[in-house]
């Protein structure tokens, strides 16, 4: 995901993930000047593989970004750990209502998002990955799509960090919705009403709810591709803060 799946700051850190807080738009992103930043970042992402360990097929060693599953590529520059993610995001319509998934985290938390993921080596393209993604986080089978619809990019320069996203509209799919999520993170699916899907979203990540709400709202088709641009700063996503770098 995850959907993913899919930055923004000098907000109130309360607001990064509960939309409150003015956003201050800014065009430029600085380079970490202090090493002890820098070290901090490698040893977490060093930690965090090793909690992983071998055994976890597609969870990312930055958890929590929005989309439900999401896996790596990382090496070091210096000695800040480069973190690249490659994630795609879903949505899905039906009767007007719109299909979001639960999504529990190593720390016990829950957050609702568009269901959404890793796109895999082994996958023919990013469509065919994320049909995979959506089948297996919900049940349901897209046998079409339009888009991208938009795509957002995420940059966490003091974790070391980036994240792209494509975000497609499923045009048709069969099925109903089953929760056997291999990885075990989706633990609920449902297809919102508009009414609703605020406060749904509520805890997800800005990169995630602010791209999606802006097309909810004016519903533009791929021909109209957007781009969303966020800045992350802050050493844990526990305790951050996001800037709306652009939009495009």
């Amino acid at each position: 995901h995850a959907g993913a799946e899919c930055g923004h700051y000098s907000t109130d850190r309360g607001a990064d993930r509960s939309g409150g807080g003015t956003i201050a738009l800014t065009t430029n992103i600085t380079e970490p000047g202090a090493d002890d930043c820098a070290e901090e970042s490698g040893e977490h992402h060093e930690r965090v593989r090793e909690d992983e360990g071998p055994a976890a097929r597609s969870r990312s060693s930055v958890e929590g970004l929005g989309h439900p599953r999401m896996v790596t590529r990382a090496w070091h520059t210096g000695r800040m750990v480069s973190t690249q993610m490659t994630v795609a995001g879903a949505v899905v319509e039906r009767d007007g209502h719109l299909l979001l998934v639960c999504n529990r985290r190593r720390n016990g938390a829950h957050d609702w998002s568009t269901p959404g993921g890793v796109v895999d080596p082994t996958d023919a393209s990013v469509l065919a990955g994320l049909a995979r993604e959506v089948e297996e986080e919900t049940g349901l089978v897209v046998s079409s799509w339009e888009g991208p619809l938009y795509e957002v990019t995420a940059v966490a320069l003091d974790m070391g960090w980036t994240m792209r996203c494509e975000v497609h509209r499923a045009l048709e799919f069969d099925g109903e919705l089953k929760i056997e999520d291999p990885d075990g993170i989706v633990v609920d699916a449902s297809f919102v009403a508009p009414v609703d899907v605020e406060h749904h979203l509520a805890e997800c990540f800005r990169w995630v709810r602010d791209p999606l709400a802006a097309w909810l709202a004016e519903r533009w088709t791929a021909a109209d591709q957007r781009t969303f641009r966020y800045e992350v700063r802050g050493r844990s996503l526990s305790s951050f803060e996001v800037v709306s770098v652009s939009t495009g």
